[in-house]
């Protein structure tokens, strides 16, 4: 293990790590001093916000929808080809978009936000950040991540815990030219031609890049250890008044739905048999594979591994043509979807 806690509960580094470079080490221990905290007071104080936060809960979107599992897809996707290329201009435009990537990724901004929402037992939003008018042509448009970076900082700082770490990395002019294609490769060295002529020499890149994949990279570990904290379903209590069903039913308490080896992946109703004679109706919240549906419907809640993963593992290691032959001769077959 690279990193463990000291007598005061911060983390420190305990060893360095082999082949990497000081700025992706420093990026990860900035980080997770700064975003571990918040993750642990937003379990402690208000564990239902926390829980729709790990959740993602985006009230009646269907599956498919889900852009933080697209994002970390993406990065992974685009990092194993990466490391493929020879060091060239390919190799370098590559990690230029790898960077603008993580800056505009907007859903880890999100998680942020919900967390402090959580803290402040603020109710759990689906859109912390809201389009803003433009100063000049009055439309509304997205705020930009730099923006969005500003407010939380601000709101961290009210709990004493530190977001300064985004300053190391957040470059937005460079961000501009590398989503503009406003920028040339000189040698090691990026020139940027908007809003001024600017070159960021090889160290810069490096330092702001591996920085940025440390934030990315340590808020996903973070994000999947606090999910897999959830290892057995338990009964999470509401506080009173915080959440109602479409038909205005007060919660007072929900179970927790475990996947083995995942953690949470959902929740659902736990209305006492007064209440169903009342006519509070079934509800459930997550992220489902369709024979899981099934599996809870008839009262199990902690589940299996997700088969399909350790399948798309296994095809991984076959070569491209097979994998693709076998993937779809696989979809065909019923038992895949069953449990047994």
């Amino acid at each position: 293990m690279s990193f463990g806690r000291d007598k005061n509960g911060r983390w420190k580094q305990i060893r360095p790590i082999p082949g990497d470079n000081i700025y992706h080490q420093n990026g990860i221990l900035e980080t997770l001093n700064a975003l571990d905290p918040l993750f642990y007071q937003a379990q402690q104080k208000n564990e239902i916000g926390f829980i729709l936060t790990l959740l993602r809960y985006k009230k009646d979107q269907p599956a498919g929808w889900d852009t933080l599992i697209n994002l970390r897809e993406l990065y992974e996707s685009f990092e194993k080809i990466r490391t493929k290329l020879r060091y060239n201009k390919t190799h370098a435009h590559f990690h230029l978009f790898i960077y603008g990537l993580i800056i505009e990724a907007s859903e880890p901004y999100e998680v942020i936000a919900n967390l402090l929402n959580a803290i402040e037992e603020k109710p759990y939003s689906v859109d912390n950040f809201p389009d803003v008018p433009n100063r000049v042509t009055k439309k509304f448009q997205p705020l930009g991540p730099t923006d969005k970076v500003s407010r939380l900082i601000s709101r961290a700082k009210k709990h004493r815990v530190k977001l300064d770490f985004f300053n190391e990395f957040i470059d937005p002019k460079l961000r501009n030219a590398i989503f503009h294609s406003d920028y040339t490769l000189y040698g090691q060295n990026v020139r940027i031609l908007k809003p001024r002529e600017k070159e960021y020499s090889e160290q810069d890149i490096l330092k702001l890049l591996n920085r940025a994949k440390a934030y990315i990279e340590t808020f996903f570990k973070l994000f999947d250890n606090y999910t897999r904290s959830y290892e057995e379903s338990e009964v999470i209590k509401f506080p009173e008044g915080v959440i109602s069903t479409k038909k205005g039913q007060p919660i007072s308490s929900a179970i927790t739905i475990i996947r083995e080896k995942k953690g949470l992946i959902g929740l659902k109703d736990n209305w006492s048999p007064a209440e169903k004679e009342g006519g509070c109706e079934n509800w459930r919240i997550g992220h489902f594979i369709p024979y899981e549906i099934q599996l809870i419907a008839k009262g199990k809640l902690s589940l299996p591994k997700n088969r399909r993963e350790r399948i798309n593992g296994i095809l991984s290691l076959l070569p491209d043509q097979v994998s693709h032959f076998l993937a779809k001769r696989l979809d065909k077959i019923k038992w895949l979807e069953k449990y047994t």
